[in-house]
Order: structure tokens, then C-alpha cells, then sequence
């Protein structure tokens, strides 16, 4: 089957079945290696720095049923990796299944993106539940990421 005529979950799979960053110390090399090889599975504006994350279970990987799937454009896993909850967002970009986002359950709300008094917004991952501060910037490529992690449905190029 050709590397883009893939399901939304055999890509999640053969990411995580592949991932460079399985034991410490972790070598650059092997990230930036995996993101050239599997870059045609990527949506552009996926942040690759990802792949720099330790993932040490992911032969007892569990992936959810869809959660979200918002027409035939996007659709949400979720990935629990041992004690982990992980979210994946594929999107369809020119007809074609890409990976968007893969990100850790925020470890301050745990994924309910408030904090404290349930009124404040999680100072840690912004109120998405998920990744941390640093994934908010609004730098080039940001934007179309976070408003799928933030469950907006439209797609936005920068």
C-alpha cells in the first residue's frame, strides 16, 4: 500500500510503532532521521521536536476508536501508551491522510484544560488539555495545530 493511501490509524500505528526516542540517552540523529522518512506522512505544520519525546511502552500501545471525526477532513485518537494518554489528530490534506498533531495529556489539568477553581484556563497547556505552554506559540504553521487541538473544526493554513 502506498505511504499516503493509508488509514488515519495505520498511520498513528506505524508512527508509534517507529518512533526514534524509545530509550535514553536519545539520539538526534535517529529523530531528525525519522522525521525526513516519515515526513510524507506529516502535515506540514507538524512539530516534529516531538520525536525528541522519550515513548519507552510502545509495543503495549492502545489505540481508541475515532473520537471526533468532523466530516471526512479530521479525525481524533486517542493513544494510551502504559500510564500515558497521548492525542493523535489526522487530517486530510489534498486527499490524503496526514498526522497533524501528536501530543501528551497535559500533566497539570490532566486533559480537562482547566485549573484549580474549574474557572481559569490551564496555565500549562493553555486550556487545550494537552502538550504544554510552548506548543501555543503562534509561530508560522501553529495555528492550524492548535485550533485542532482545541476541537476547532476548520483547518487553518498560516
Amino acid at each position: 500500500m502506498s505511504p499516503l493511501l493509508k488509514t488515519p490509524q495505520e498511520l498513528v500505528s506505524e508512527m508509534i510503532m517507529g518512533w526514534p526516542s524509545v530509550r535514553v540517552p536519545i539520539s538526534m540523529q535517529d529523530i531528525v532521521d525519522f522525521a525526513q522518512h516519515f515526513g510524507e506522512n506529516l502535515s506540514p505544520d507538524f512539530d516534529t521536536s516531538v520525536f525528541a519525546l522519550l515513548l519507552p511502552s510502545r509495543e503495549d500501545y492502545k489505540l481508541s476508536e475515532p473520537l471526533i471525526s468532523e466530516g471526512d477532513t479530521i479525525t481524533k485518537f486517542l493513544v494510551t501508551l502504559g500510564a500515558d494518554v497521548w492525542l493523535a489528530v489526522v487530517v486530510k490534506i489534498d486527499g490524503y491522510w496526514r498526522i497533524q498533531a501528536f501530543t501528551f495529556r497535559c500533566p497539570r489539568c490532566f486533559g480537562q484544560g482547566y485549573y484549580y477553581s474549574g474557572s481559569e484556563l490551564c496555565p500549562e497547556c493553555g486550556g487545550t488539555g494537552w502538550g504544554a505552554t510552548g506548543d501555543l506559540e503562534f509561530r508560522p504553521g501553529k495555528r492550524g495545530r492548535i485550533q485542532a487541538l482545541a476541537g476547532t473544526q476548520e483547518v487553518v493554513k498560516d
